[in-house]
């Protein structure tokens, strides 16, 4: 099949001055909070393409030409990079949807609501509409503080607490389970099935256990006037969250959070294959026809598209999941 690519400049379609100048285009989706990137490295012979403006917003459309091209999201121009010779023009971008505005550091706290009434107001604050799986939405937040934190650390703190992973996407705050192959509007996402055919390299680092087997969250139990633990798991050596929780679902809850994270520590996987649009961070990848140990779901952590001279390939990094 034939690689192709579009990039829209601020909403106009600037593929034709670029199209026979096109050296490498790379395009990095990360998980949660982490902004994903856009990369293009463009032959200036002549110095006949026009620098793009700081601040320029990019649309990135990857795929084949027999298949047809996929919408890789929407980028800022932050780094423009002139150098020669040979005459070369550096591009970088970051999403349009990780805010600046995220970063401001607040004070507040929030009691008697909800995870899902929390993620709409920040989401709002930011211009953004809200995206909350809804088997986590109606989560009741009795009391949480935001300490002179920024809303991108506290949206992620609050998010992992509840075992789940925020990202703004798409014009909203999307907030989904984590590794539970769901949208943030609760539809499932089904796993994409990947065949030793499929790749060019897969490199595998398997654990027998993670290092804690058990998790300990304490919770305030004011008629006792007590702390009482929480234990998900068995065994040896355990882990002790520092927070102390309001009340004895709030505490299952985080050590169950942190459990699920531990688990992914089983194993951690790498792949490069020939460039598949549907590879992206928090996707399960299905393992099948490789061998024991590697057969089986596994989260995607992070996915790099990329196309220059060589064709277009996608590398990804997953670690050991399960269905939720």
């Amino acid at each position: 099949m034939t690689p192709a690519f579009r990039v829209f400049a601020d909403g106009t379609d600037a593929t034709a001055p670029i199209a026979d100048r096109l050296l490498e285009l790379t395009v990095t989706d990360s998980p949660g909070m982490e902004a994903d990137e856009v990369a293009l490295r463009i032959d200036d012979r002549g110095h006949r393409v026009a620098l793009p403006r700081r601040g320029a917003g990019l649309r990135v459309q990857l795929g084949y030409l027999e298949t047809g091209l996929a919408d890789m999201g929407l980028y800022t121009v932050d780094e423009v990079e002139v150098e020669g010779p040979p005459w070369t023009i550096g591009v970088r971008g970051r999403s349009a949807d990780m805010r600046e505005s995220f970063k401001e550091q607040k004070s507040r706290h929030w009691e008697e609501t909800t995870l899902g009434d929390v993620v709409g107001r920040i989401a709002g604050e930011h211009g953004l509409a809200a995206a909350v799986d809804p088997a986590i939405a109606d989560r009741p937040i009795p009391y949480f503080a935001q300490t002179a934190e920024s809303d991108l650390h506290f949206v992620t703190r609050l998010a992992r607490r509840h075992g789940a992973i925020a990202k703004p996407a798409g014009g909203a705050l999307v907030v989904t389970t984590r590794g539970s192959g769901r949208t943030g509007s609760g539809m499932a996402i089904p796993a994409l099935t990947v065949r030793p055919g499929d790749v060019t390299t897969v490199r595998a680092t398997l654990r027998d256990r993670p290092a804690h087997r058990a998790v300990q969250a304490d919770w305030q139990d004011r008629a006792r006037v007590s702390r009482e633990p929480v234990i998900v798991g068995e065994g040896e050596p355990k882990m002790i969250l520092p927070h102390v929780y309001p009340d004895e679902e709030e505490a299952r809850r985080a050590a169950d959070a942190r459990a699920r994270e531990l688990d992914t520590a089983k194993g951690r996987l790498s792949v490069e294959m020939p460039g598949a649009t549907s590879i992206v961070a928090e996707r399960q990848v299905a393992l099948a026809g490789f061998r024991d140990g590697l057969d089986g779901l596994w989260t995607v952590t992070r996915a790099e598209h990329v196309l220059d001279g060589n064709g277009y390939r996608t590398r990804f990094e997953a670690e050991a999941g399960k269905e939720t």
